[in-house]
């Protein structure tokens, strides 16, 4: 438990530092902003990354594939140019991902001794749509609809101001830390930031050279959709970012008051990129009152918890990857034998323009109970 708190304590510190260096640049995918130095925003309208592509993100994806089939596409199909800008004023855009999950169960067999099977699904995950008009050369309508769990992210924004200000209006997931596309990450879902936690609210940002910050105050309802007038719920994040050289370093931190749970946020992210290694790492603390508590998990009315996650990329030829992940997450540091980790090994490959297919096997690990959970998938994902 002394080292726990030691290594919590260490976190912390990390916060502490490197907000006084006012630290990033994010992606759905924050491999390519660390391989490439890149900013979220270079590649999508959102600043947060996500949703609809600008024009360079599109040019980019036209030759993210493998350099052999895009040598045999350009001489079958000389001269074809898919184009999703409808016209100057208005541009489409879509994500559609199928995965194939594999799990590991323990149940008993016909003489009832435990055993360790397999069984599997397929699982439409997501199947957004996307709307960006153009209303005027800094103002945006977005609008984004995922057909597989009837979820909204649109907002209006006015961007293309000095010192790169902008400013957000609707519908949208708050701003704090690394927007993975694999949501189920220890740093996203467990934390409330799922691919289904739009919020309404407003969003501000300055992005002057290398350096940004970004804030939003939303209702705090992540992901429902109804006003909260009598509940006085509410929602602040803040993150701030700095690229220099190879690296990008940033910190957030998340405020969330409810009826029945007062949650704070808070950690640091870096990104590195050198050729064809890229890494992306993120470490967050969590202090979560729940007014109501009075039996486990929580054997008090506060929670004090931490998780953090490491991923490393390496491009070995254009349009193929392999890549390795450990996430880690305490759910409540004053409880024992409560932690979960997973190591991920995979591999990641864009055959074609506009298509990927991703190979990954995970270890998954809880203290209590110790099961037998590995996972095995294979996700499709059509995008432009």
């Amino acid at each position: 438990m002394t080292r726990r708190i030691a290594v919590v304590l260490s976190v912390a510190a990390l916060v502490f530092a490197l907000q006084l260096l006012s630290p990033a640049n994010l992606l759905a995918k924050p491999e390519f902003a660390a391989r490439y130095q890149t900013s979220c925003w270079s590649c999508h309208t959102n600043p947060y990354g996500g949703g609809v592509r600008t024009e360079e993100g599109l040019g980019f994806e036209r030759t993210l594939s493998l350099t052999a089939t895009q040598n045999w596409l350009n001489k079958k199909f000389p001269g074809y140019d898919f184009n999703p800008i409808v016209n100057k004023n208005l541009q489409l855009g879509a994500d559609g991902w199928l995965m194939f999950f594999g799990e590991q169960v323990e149940g008993p067999d016909s003489q009832g001794k435990q055993k360790t099977k397999w069984q599997s699904s397929y699982l439409f995950m997501e199947g957004n749509v996307y709307a960006d008009a153009r209303l005027l050369p800094i103002l945006h309508l977005v609008a984004g609809y995922d057909v597989a769990n009837n979820a909204t992210e649109t907002f209006g924004q006015i961007d293309g101001l000095p010192a790169g200000l902008y400013f957000k209006v609707g519908r949208f997931i708050p701003p704090f830390g690394l927007r993975f596309d694999d949501h189920t990450v220890f740093t996203r879902d467990p934390l409330g930031f799922s691919q289904l936690a739009q919020d309404s609210g407003v969003e501000v940002g300055v992005r002057p050279g290398p350096v940004y910050v970004m804030a939003a105050m939303t209702n705090g309802n992540l992901g429902a959709t109804g006003m909260d007038l009598d509940k006085n719920w509410y929602a602040a994040t803040v993150q701030g970012g700095v690229h220099f050289w190879k690296f990008t370093v940033g910190a957030s931190f998340f405020h969330n008051t409810r009826d029945d749970m007062i949650r704070e946020v808070y950690g640091p992210y870096l990104m590195f990129g050198w050729g064809p290694f890229a890494y992306v790492g993120e470490g967050d603390l969590f202090d979560q009152e729940n007014p109501a508590a009075v039996n486990p998990p929580f054997p008090s009315k506060w929670a004090h918890g931490w998780t953090m996650i490491h991923h490393v990329d390496i491009q070995i030829i254009e349009g193929l990857s392999l890549q390795g992940r450990y996430s880690y997450y305490e759910p409540n540091i004053k409880v024992e034998k409560d932690e979960y980790y997973q190591v991920m090994g995979g591999v990641n490959v864009y055959p074609i323009p506009f298509f990927e297919v991703n190979f990954q096997y995970r270890h998954n690990s809880e203290q209590q109970p110790s099961v037998n959970n590995d996972e095995l998938l294979a996700h499709a994902h059509v995008f432009f």
